[in-house]
């Protein structure tokens, strides 16, 4: 399935540099996919070859490759650089 993540304002603002599952995208991430997934307990996003590791209530985990823009926002994120909302698409299989 495919999901339309939004990176806003407040994520931005409230999120942490370095921090796999505090970050802007991973906040985004989790309130995307808590309001349309049952299982859904968690998100970790990783730099480097961003990969986005989703964690559920029944013990799976499935790491997703991040798209391009997500991978470009998480490496400016995280050097302290300017960054602006945006949005991705995510999609899982689910």
């Amino acid at each position: 399935m495919r999901y339309k993540i939004d990176v806003l304002k407040t994520d931005i603002k409230k999120g942490k540099r370095q921090e796999p599952r505090s970050c802007p995208v991973a906040r985004a991430v989790c309130r995307t996919l808590r309001s349309q997934l049952k299982n859904f307990e968690g998100v970790s996003v990783y730099g480097g070859p961003s990969g986005i590791a989703l964690n559920t209530t029944d013990d799976v985990s499935e790491t997703i490759d991040a798209p391009i823009r997500a991978s470009r926002f998480i490496s400016k994120f995280d050097k302290g650089k300017p960054v602006k909302p945006f949005s991705f698409y995510l999609t899982i299989n689910n």
